[in-house]
């Protein structure tokens, strides 16, 4: 069963310049943060398409009952949805730090300064009944977003960095690069992206 598990692994993991001990490839707790960062991506695309459509005028959401449903439920809960996701991307970069011992370089450590107050303003404007959390949110959500966009490619093409030390771990060290796109740095982008778009929903 073991080793079915680190073939599919192996499959997914796609081409990285590291290559990675078995005990880290097969850990569920990485293969349950790229599902789950997947599922988000193909959200977001379907959300992105639909919005895409309907001004086009092509397709309008609010004729399908289930869409519009959706939508409304979405909007109910965009904060305590935006705080678990925000929870999740805090409590995952920690756990492949603390636990796996994936060492961050200096762009991750820069995105984890705009990630790891998320939570705790959505929890606090959830307990006080704050609705204005979107102005403090999507600022600092943005500017993560920024340093994760410019991450990304650094990682994938070994580009050099401005941001990162020769002496420290390098930016371009991959880590996990799950169903061949889904590295850290995405998963950053896709965390920050969904807060981003609970927020906008918000602010309707």
């Amino acid at each position: 069963m073991t080793n079915l598990f680190s073939y599919f692994s192996g499959c997914w993991q796609g081409n990285m310049n590291h290559r990675l001990p078995l005990n880290v490839i097969t850990d569920p707790v990485v293969w349950l943060s790229a599902t789950g960062i997947l599922l988000l991506d193909m959200l977001l695309v379907s959300a992105l398409v639909i919005f895409i459509l309907r001004k086009a005028g092509l397709f309008d959401y609010r004729n399908s009952e289930y869409l519009s449903k959706l939508k409304e439920l979405v909007e109910s809960r965009y904060r305590e949805l935006a705080f678990f996701v925000s929870l999740s991307a805090t409590s995952g970069s920690l756990y492949f730090s603390e636990i796996l011992g994936w060492t961050p370089c200096k762009l991750c450590w820069l995105q984890r300064i705009f990630i790891y107050p998320l939570p705790v303003l959505l929890l606090t404007s959830l307990v006080l009944d704050k609705r204005d959390v979107q102005d403090y949110v999507l600022p600092l959500s943005l500017i993560g977003l920024a340093i994760a966009v410019y991450h990304y490619p650094v990682q994938l093409t070994a580009m050099t960095s401005s941001g990162c030390s020769a002496v420290a771990t390098s930016c371009d060290m991959t880590y996990t690069r799950m169903y061949g796109y889904i590295t850290v740095p995405m998963m950053a982008i896709t965390s920050l992206s969904t807060v981003i778009y609970l927020m906008l929903l918000g602010r309707r």
